[in-house]
């Protein structure tokens, strides 16, 4: 029988740990670097870093590649957003070496969904392996004060959180908010959900967050049944929260998980679908019009995930 253990972690204790694989990302923010920069003296035996085949000419990409190449020693694998395989890849090689129990660092904060829910579906099935540890590091990231214009692209299960078979009359969507409340309510619309629950960073990245999401987020807020407030620092505490809500509507509900707030919320409900396997997560990708260079404000998160069979 799979065990699966979600905590917060301090982070001088991930930093001080032995990692099998450490795995970053190269795009286009300021803070794909500043994790990376912090376990420079960590114990390490292999790095993989990814990097969008997207948007590699822009000047941060460049000098965020640079970086790694320096660094690290690796030039960023290159691959879509939408494609997983080379993640697998590289953990599927540690799996074949023989290893019982394998430690695995992520640097999640510039990463796609679906790569880094690869790895906890990879933990997941992998039947070599006795137990897997996986630390999840995220940088905070500041945000511009103006909204770059977006616009939905699809709406999608993330490969390994589709749910169960099992179609209900009755759908709870529980929304994970953040900035774009109007691709929210949209969501909300295509889902046409009987139940509405929501959550939102409490504190958040900034002082000013919870008000503008709040505000951002008026008409789906005015509809939801229940709103939580969780803190951003603590995926293990959301996590609890989330699951909570789900228990109690999973015997007669279809319940759909709609990350579209920060990062580590985004974790909570991969963690949370792939934990029930009835509970579906959905991934709303889009396009912007220009990107955003997001630097660091220089505090870093630390999620372990440890699963064993």
């Amino acid at each position: 029988m799979m065990s699966f253990i979600v905590k917060d972690l301090p982070l001088s204790e991930s930093r001080a740990s032995r990692y099998d694989i450490a795995m970053f990302s190269s795009g286009y923010e300021e803070r794909c670097t500043h994790a990376p920069k912090y376990f420079e003296s960590t114990d390490i035996s292999e790095v993989a870093v990814f990097g969008f085949t997207n948007l590699s000419n822009t000047e941060q990409r460049r000098r965020n590649d640079s970086y790694f190449r320096e660094q690290w020693k690796r030039d960023p694998d290159l691959l879509n957003s939408n494609d997983d395989g080379i993640v697998y890849e590289y953990l599927q090689r540690l799996a074949n070496a023989g290893a019982e129990r394998i430690r695995v660092l992520v640097d999640y904060s510039s990463m796609s969904r679906l790569w880094y829910a690869a790895i906890i579906n990879w933990a997941r099935f992998v039947p070599s392996v006795e137990s897997i540890e996986i630390d999840f590091v995220y940088s905070i990231g500041r945000y511009e004060p103006e909204l770059i214009p977006i616009v939905i692209h699809d709406i999608l299960p993330i490969p390994g959180c589709e749910g169960g078979s099992l179609r209900f009359s009755k759908t709870v969507a529980i929304f994970g908010l953040g900035f774009y409340g109007a691709m929210a309510d949209c969501v909300m619309e295509h889902l046409e959900p009987d139940t509405v629950y929501a959550f939102l960073a409490s504190p958040g990245a900034s002082e000013q967050y919870l008000s503008v999401v709040k505000k951002s987020n008026e008409f789906l807020l005015s509809r939801a049944d229940s709103v939580l407030e969780v803190p951003l620092t603590s995926v293990e505490m959301t996590v609890r929260y989330l699951t909570e809500l789900v228990i109690p509507e999973l015997p007669h509900s279809e319940v759909v998980l709609v990350p579209m707030g920060p990062k580590p919320h985004g974790l909570a409900c991969i963690l949370v679908s792939m934990q029930f396997g009835d509970v579906s997560c959905l991934r709303v990708s889009a396009k912007r019009e220009r990107t955003e260079q997001v630097p660091a404000t220089g505090e870093l998160l630390a999620t372990r995930v440890l699963i064993q069979r």
